[in-house]
């Protein structure tokens, strides 16, 4: 009962609070004035950004919006094909698996990579033909507008700001038929001969173009992880020699021109060996008492001593430059070799007989192929041309075609025609052998040779010119008519044959 009595108690208490003093004075007139006025300027600042941003800003906030939420991508053009003389594809921009721009396919692949070059990943040409022709293959991208998410992802298209403008497409002289014989041919042999390298070159005769020009070991411009620096560069076109016997023509169809000699003129070449200032000059065995046309057919270095005698070093200086020798054969290829042919005035007696047989210059496959055009024709030296757009260029005269017709009959018997046949038949072979002693550093190497052949055909008017080189042959032997005679043959009897003319076996 005492507890209930307590509880009543203290709910009947009234209840008291404290009254601060703050809340009974009353504020000045000019505080909540002042407190009025900061609210209002609040407002009006407010409402001036808004006016602000709403009317006069509209633009520029509008073009932060979209910068925000709209971008540009570029458009890649696709790159043009590179097609041979027929329209066969040899290079082609295909589109990638993912709907986002191109990737360059090379459907040949090894057998003609190093004449059609290859692009970086930017698809700027870097190697042959990709990259002399690559302002025209190369085209010019586009823009378009894409609208992205705060994060910066692409998530819709706008259409085309800018559009793509596609390259053009590049047709070389080339004849993929006989690139991939060629090809196969030049393959074959290096690997048959244990070799270093080879190579392979195909010229129309009459007009200079390149129909083939291949190289092995090659490379496969697809397979980019596969590629040995070596292995890049053309061959055919970038590496320098001396060319040895297969310049022996050259020297003799300068004394035929310049009527120092005859075709019958005889030259004794003794035991086969020469002392020369000072040097012995060799031949491969004893010919004795030779005529000129004998001298090419047996390839015969006291020979060619004994003709350069009648000529002085201007006279052949002058006509290695009129067959191109000292420039570079082709224009159109990066990494074409210019050779070098020393000024006439400084040669030697016994330079300027070595230079007769092939010794003392160099040049490039490309560039002996090119000087062989003079004896295919009329005596002028046909220009080379890759491209088939390319303005043919006027041919130079060098030699007279009566000149050249003798030259070419030297070439039908040191190829094996047989001087009591008929020279006339449409169905031979000419040209000549050379097997180079490798000069490495100012020494030349024993056991090292490069191998050739320039062969023609058919022999009495030649439709087309394959010049063959085997670098280090270590198997089966490393003479030019050993190693390389066969396969500039059966690459001239083939590809004779897609032209619809037939040259037998020999």
């Amino acid at each position: 009962m005492a507890d209930k009595h307590v509880h009543q108690h203290v709910h009947q208490q009234p209840l008291h609070f404290h009254r601060s003093d703050l809340l009974t004075v009353a504020l000045p007139v000019w505080r909540t004035r002042f407190v009025q006025l900061l609210f209002l300027a609040g407002f009006l600042g407010l409402a001036a950004r808004a006016a602000w941003i709403q009317l006069l800003g509209q633009d520029f906030y509008a073009s932060q919006g979209d910068r925000r939420v709209h971008a540009e991508a570029p458009v890649a053009a696709r790159r043009g094909q590179i097609q041979d003389r027929h329209g066969t594809v040899l290079a082609s921009s295909v589109p990638r698996a993912s709907g986002q721009g191109f990737q360059r396919r090379y459907p040949d692949g090894e057998i003609v990579a190093a004449v059609v070059g290859f692009t970086d990943v930017d698809h700027r040409g870097q190697e042959g033909a990709e990259r002399s022709f690559d302002p025209e293959l190369a085209g010019t991208d586009g823009l378009r507008a894409v609208i992205q998410d705060r994060l910066g992802r692409a998530i819709a298209d706008a259409p085309e700001t800018v559009g793509a403008v596609d390259g053009r497409d590049v047709r070389l002289t080339l004849d993929a038929r006989i690139q991939l014989l060629a090809f196969r041919r030049i393959k074959d042999a290096v690997d048959g001969h244990a070799a270093k390298s080879g190579s392979v070159v195909v010229l129309d005769a009459r007009t200079g173009d390149i129909l083939a020009m291949a190289n092995y070991p090659s490379f496969d411009p697809n397979e980019r992880r596969h590629w040995r620096q070596d292995q890049l560069r053309n061959r055919a076109a970038s590496d320098a020699f001396e060319p040895g016997s297969v310049a022996k023509p050259i020297t003799m169809a300068t004394a035929l021109d310049l009527g120092r000699v005859r075709p019958e003129t005889v030259f004794d070449t003794g035991p086969g060996h020469l002392r020369f200032e000072g040097a012995t000059i060799s031949d491969v065995g004893c010919f004795g008492v030779l005529t000129a046309e004998g001298v090419i057919e047996k390839s015969s270095n006291v020979g060619m001593t004994l003709l350069s005698r009648s000529l002085s070093a201007e006279e052949m200086w002058q006509r290695f430059r009129g067959l191109g020798f000292g420039e570079r054969a082709l224009d159109e290829v990066p990494g074409v070799a210019v050779g070098r042919v020393r000024p006439w005035a400084r040669w030697k007696p016994i330079e300027q007989a070595t230079m007769s047989y092939g010794y003392g210059f160099s040049t490039s496959l490309l560039g002996i192929a090119r000087a062989y055009t003079a004896f295919a024709g009329d005596g002028a030296v046909r220009p080379l041309r890759l491209r088939v757009s390319t303005p043919a260029r006027a041919p130079v005269p060098v030699y007279s075609a009566k000149t050249a017709a003798q030259i070419r009959r030297m070439l039908w018997l040191a190829a094996g025609g047989a001087r009591d046949a008929s020279f006339d038949a449409d169905d031979a072979i000419g040209g000549k052998s050379g097997t180079v002693r490798k000069l490495e550093g100012r020494a030349y190497v024993i056991g090292k040779y490069r191998s050739l052949f320039v062969g023609m055909a058919p022999i009495s008017r030649p439709r087309l010119i394959v010049a063959t080189l085997i670098d280090e042959s270590t198997e089966g032997g490393y003479y030019g008519g050993q190693i390389a005679a066969p396969v500039s043959r059966e690459v001239l009897r083939e590809a004779l044959r897609l032209q619809g003319i037939a040259i037998p076996a020999s």
